[in-house]
């Protein structure tokens, strides 16, 4: 399917065709790795679509790690943030690395650490491109 984000955010009265396009948005990238492709403008409805999306390809696929992209995304509100910490603990419970990539935004980097400190996952890094962020979590994987 071929679907253009527009620069707002989904919500329950989503279409099919849109809740399909956000579920596209993660892929499995090899027997390891999902790679998590965040949507322009992040909202409580895209990370339950997504978040759950990706939880049902890590327990069929039994892939270990994951690759969110965050570079052509916007900040999350605060309702997302915290359905963002509600979704993403249970997702870490499945995974053995977690890489983020985004453009080195400081409240980019805030909300990742503060995500992190509240999972049981002690490994995951930050990276600048999605080949720095497969690079290191096959790394990481094969260690």
């Amino acid at each position: 399917m071929n679907f253009t984000f527009k620069k707002k955010q989904y919500t329950e009265s989503a279409t099919p065709e849109e809740v399909a396009a956000l579920k596209d948005r993660i892929l499995i990238y090899d027997s390891e790795i999902i790679f998590y492709d965040e949507v322009p403008v992040i909202s409580p409805f895209s990370v339950e679509v997504t978040f759950c999306e990706t939880r049902r390809l890590i327990e069929e696929f039994g892939c270990k790690g994951l690759i969110i992209n965050l570079v052509n995304s916007s900040l999350p509100d605060a309702e997302s943030r915290r359905i963002i910490h509600q979704n993403f603990g249970d997702v870490c419970d499945l995974i053995q690395h977690a890489a983020f990539v985004f453009d080195k935004s400081l409240f980019f980097n805030a909300v990742i650490k503060f995500v992190m400190f509240q999972t049981n996952l002690n490994s995951y890094s930050v990276h600048s491109t999605n080949e720095e962020a497969i690079e290191y979590t096959k790394k990481i994987l094969n260690e």
